[in-house]
């Protein structure tokens, strides 16, 4: 059984990140800053695919529905794998969706 970071602890490990990349990424309101600082693809394909294959089917495409429903499950993903992108979220955000299933 996987545990949850404390959101508290998630947002210093995020704002260190952001810190440490010496850029400025508004990740808490934005779904692109978010992947950015994970260093994920944040185009509109491949958050298109990410809503598609975790079932994120609030509003449409780059919708700011869409965009927000997207950010509270990479946040959720990544509090329970200790702060990081897991290979599963990455998977898929990839044209491939190879390691996603």
């Amino acid at each position: 059984m996987s545990t949850r970071m404390p959101q508290a602890a998630l947002n210093l490990r995020l704002d260190d990140k952001v810190v440490s990349m010496n850029r400025r990424l508004d990740w808490r309101n934005s779904v692109v800053d978010l992947l950015k600082v994970l260093d994920l693809d944040s185009t509109p394909e491949a958050r298109a695919r990410l809503a598609r294959r975790l079932h994120v089917f609030v509003g449409e495409d780059g919708s700011p529905a869409r965009n927000i429903a997207i950010h509270g499950v990479i946040m959720d993903e990544i509090a329970r794998n200790e702060g990081r992108a897991s290979e599963k979220l990455a998977a898929a955000l990839s044209v491939t969706g190879e390691g996603y299933y």
